[in-house]
Parts: C-alpha cells; sequence; structure tokens
C-alpha cells in the first residue's frame, strides 16, 4: 500500500495512492494551491488507466511522472524541485520497512533500542556493534533525507531462539516498533552459546515520536498454493479470499493458465501477497509467517533481492511477484505488514 504526498517547485502537491481495490488499484494526482484545484490525474478503472489534465499545458509534465513514477524525483530533472512531504499513515496501519543489517552475534551486549537520524550516529552505532569482527564491514549507507534507521538490540540470550522486528505501525501519531523475543522450542537440540542478536531497519523518515513495544506472537500454520517472480499483478497487493468465485478471478486475473487448487471455503480461506516487482527474475516476494497478535490475524512478507555485489546472473525479464496461501477460516481482522531485505 503506498500513500505518498510531494510537493514540486512549492507550487504543485502530487497525491501517489496505491492499494488493494480491485476497481482503484493506483492513482496519481497533482493539485494546484488546494485540493479541489486538480491540476491531472491517473486512475486505475475497471476499463483500464483513466488519464485527465485540466490545464494542457502541464500534461508534457504529468506524463514524465507517470513514465517515471518509481525513480527519485520523477525525472523531473534539476529546474524542479521535488520535496516529500512526510507524515504517519493512519492509526494502526503497518509502515513498510526494509532491514539493512542483522545478527546473532553482536558488540552490543546489552538490550537497547536506538533510533537513528543522522549517518555520523549511524557510523559511531555500528562501530559499537561490528567491534568484535576483524575486520569491522563498513556501516550501511542511508538516505537521511528521506529514510531513518530503527536499530534493536536484543542482549544476551540463547543462539537458538529467535530475536527481531515483527511490525512497525502507526498509532495516535506515533511510530510503534514492535518486536519479540522468541525462546528455542522445547525439541530444538541447542549448544550452549551465548548471542547477543541485533536488527537494524530504515523506515520513511518521520519527526513521530518512537515507541518500542515487545509483544509475543502465535503462529498460525499455511500451505503454499502457488509462489513465484511471474504474475501479472503489476502493482503491489494485498488479498483476504473467502469464497471460490473470488480466488478463481484472482487466479485468472494473476496466472497464465494453470491449475486452480483445491481450497475447502468451509474451512480455509486463501491470503494472497502481490509484492514489488523489478526488471530481473531475481525480485520476489514471500509470506514469511502469519501469526496471531492482540486478537489480529498478521501476514508477514518480505520483498527480496540480490545484493548488488552478489555476482550472480539473474533472467532478464521484468517481474511481479507474488504469493498465494491458504490458512484456517477465520472472521478476525487481517492486517499486512511488509518489510524488504537482500539476499
Amino acid at each position: 500500500m503506498t500513500n505518498r504526498l510531494f510537493l514540486i517547485d512549492k507550487k504543485y502537491v502530487l497525491w501517489n495512492q496505491s492499494g488493494d481495490c480491485a476497481d482503484k488499484r493506483y492513482s496519481l494526482e497533482l493539485f494546484g494551491t488546494t485540493p479541489d484545484a486538480k491540476v491531472c490525474s491517473l486512475s486505475d478503472t475497471i476499463a483500464g488507466p483513466k488519464k485527465e489534465c485540466s490545464d494542457e499545458k502541464m500534461l508534457p509534465m504529468f506524463n514524465t511522472i507517470v513514465d517515471k513514477t518509481n525513480e527519485e524525483g520523477f525525472g523531473l530533472g534539476a529546474a524542479h524541485v521535488v520535496e516529500e512531504i512526510k507524515f504517519l499513515p493512519a492509526n494502526g496501519l503497518s509502515v513498510d520497512f526494509k532491514t539493512i543489517a542483522s545478527d546473532t552475534f553482536s558488540g552490543v551486549s546489552e538490550a537497547r533500542n536506538v533510533v537513528v537520524r543522522d549517518q555520523a550516529a549511524l557510523d559511531a552505532l555500528w562501530a559499537e556493534h561490528s567491534r568484535i569482527r576483524i575486520p569491522p564491514p563498513p556501516a550501511p549507507k542511508v538516505n537521511f533525507k528521506t529514510e531513518m534507521v530503527i536499530a534493536v538490540f536484543g542482549g544476551n540470550g540463547s543462539a537458538c531462539g529467535s530475536f527481531g522486528v515483527v511490525r512497525a505501525n502507526a498509532s495516535d501519531g506515533h511510530l510503534v516498533i514492535r518486536t519479540e523475543h522468541r525462546a528455542p522450542d522445547p525439541g530444538v537440540m541447542c549448544i550452549a552459546v551465548v548471542a547477543n542478536p541485533m536488527q537494524m531497519i530504515t523506515v520513511p523518515r518521520v519527526d513521530a515520536v518512537v515507541d518500542f513495544v515487545q509483544v509475543k506472537t502465535q503462529n498460525i500454520d499455511f500451505t503454499d498454493l502457488w509462489r513465484g517472480p511471474y504474475s501479472h499483478m503489476p502493482t503491489p497487493r494485498n488479498i483476504v479470499i473467502k469464497d471460490a468465485t473470488t480466488f478463481a478471478t484472482v487466479w485468472n486475473q494473476s496466472h497464465s493458465g494453470g491449475t486452480l487448487p483445491v481450497v475447502d471455503f468451509s474451512k480455509e480461506m486463501v491470503v494472497a501477497v502481490f509484492g514489488q516487482g523489478g526488471p530481473t527474475g531475481c525480485e520476489t516476494t514471500e509470506i514469511q509467517s502469519v501469526y496471531r497478535e492482540s486478537g489480529k490475524i498478521h501476514v508477514s512478507s518480505v520483498n527480496w533481492s540480490l545484493k548488488p555485489d552478489s555476482g550472480l546472473a539473474c533472467p532478464a525479464a521484468i517481474s511481479n511477484p507474488g504469493h498465494l496461501v491458504k490458512l484456517p477460516r477465520s472472521n478476525d481482522t487481517v492486517e499486512f505488514s511488509t518489510q524488504s531485505r537482500h539476499r
């Protein structure tokens, strides 16, 4: 889900949206100085994309924005100034994040939560974290104009457990980072090694207060129905499916043929996540976990991509990755959260 505002040349406001509605998966709207002064718009409709401009002189600039939506500055060049207007999403909604580092053995041995808003502070924290590495790896580079870093350190614990951020969300004007420290399963053989787990993520830069909450989740088992890099869904979408007709429609929209999997909708439901694609087949989407927390079902997905220096060859084909699973049917609210990671 996307909901972003940009100020262009201090004269125009661009509203960029995408979501899960079947008849309006995305829209771009360019406004003048007031919300009722709409200059141009592009929207997804049942009949196909619809583009309008009340001022034809603005059409060339709007076409550039449409063609280069995913580029910084929308390809408008140095003659234009583009500034993003930062704000949290609506109360309760998830905030997408990107994992830039995770480790089982950190040089930070005590439990700690840190919000980092500049490169110097990140360099200092990274030096503390990596002091047990010889040579220490370089600190991640972050664009602090648009992002900030959240770092969580779990302190001493079992090397067989797990620790990290399970979700970020907006709540009453605050950014809430939900972490979980999960003990190893009782039946798992584990060597007696003390670990100091950590995770660093980036989130969109906001001036809001950041709260850290420890949670306890309950995993929900699910069964894969399909996962691959090449669906026919051009934009990210999350869908909860509870009937056979909708399932057949989504399956046909997202696949080229293939047998429709068997789902007993009296006992089961389907969750579909279509993630962020890219220029190669190495961009994939995975539903990493489904869990229950605070009376709701949460679907946690990961958009995977290769590290720039991986040296691996990728199929040169535009990807629109997706993952469909089935799980026990429930009337509880289903919420989605997404993170990005490198392999």
